[in-house]
């Protein structure tokens, strides 16, 4: 630590105001760091132990990862405090994620959808189908694996996706899975799963608002690209054209 004390009079006070006022985009790693170890070395000077623990780690998002034994290599970070900073970092982990699964806005933001979706795909190598179900206001209600498969094709229970979308009260199903080759497009076998389920779930009353492919850090969206509001349209018109040569058919009786 400094040997002197007072370079540092009025330091945290300056940086407290700057954490306060000025926009987020505004700020950088010192100031975050040294606002977040206050929270760990109360009424301490954290200057000098923000500016170690970048030196080591580069950047916070780095330091965001380090382990307790990484952190207590650090001078000045024993293993209380080492634990203090990994369980503080996890929280603000666990409510970004929070956040992020809120609400997904429909049709507009399909990148907001993929966000949500793409923490839920940690292992690409294998092919996996999941279904999230939301709320008329597009909340989310719950999100649950449907298929697993090999890396060439998953198996898809299409009654399961329906019960459990009656069973959390859904309004809206996402379906989304991976592709392991690393190619998002679509596949025929896709197209078919995503005609077949929406017109599943119209039947029971519940729209189902995208299917997304996910490879690596790439995606494809059913519903960006117009393709499931085509399938809607093409569902609609042969509900139509059933109805009428009912009809048709009931009037020549």
């Amino acid at each position: 630590m400094d040997k002197n004390p007072k370079i540092h009079v009025g330091h945290w006070e300056r940086t407290r105001k700057r954490l306060l006022h000025i926009p987020t985009s505004e700020l950088n790693d010192i100031d975050v760091l040294e606002g977040l170890l206050q929270f760990v070395y109360v009424r301490a000077d954290t200057n000098e132990i923000a500016r170690n623990l970048l030196h080591k780690f580069k950047n916070i998002a780095t330091l965001s990862k380090a382990s307790v034994q990484e952190l207590m290599s650090v001078t000045g970070v024993g293993e209380t405090s080492a634990q203090k900073i990994v369980i503080l970092f996890r929280s603000l982990e666990f409510i970004k994620l929070q956040q992020s699964t809120i609400q997904y806005e429909t049709p507009t933001t399909t990148f907001n959808a993929y966000q949500l979706i793409s923490k839920y795909f940690t292992d690409y190598h294998t092919e996996r189908l999941q279904a999230f179900y939301l709320d008329t206001n597009s909340n989310l209600l719950h999100a649950t694996v449907i298929g697993i498969g090999s890396s060439c094709d998953v198996n898809i229970d299409y009654n399961a996706i329906c019960e459990q979308a009656q069973r959390y009260q859904a309004s809206k199903v996402i379906i989304a899975h991976n592709h392991p080759t690393g190619d998002c497009r679509p596949s025929v076998a896709d197209y078919q799963c995503t005609s077949r389920l929406y017109g599943m779930l119209r039947s029971i009353d519940i729209r189902l608002v995208d299917h997304i492919i996910l490879a690596n850090d790439k995606f494809f969206s059913f519903n960006s690209s117009k393709i499931l509001p085509y399938i809607a349209e093409m569902y609609d018109r042969l509900i139509n054209h059933t109805i009428s040569n009912i009809s048709i058919i009931q009037g020549n009786k």
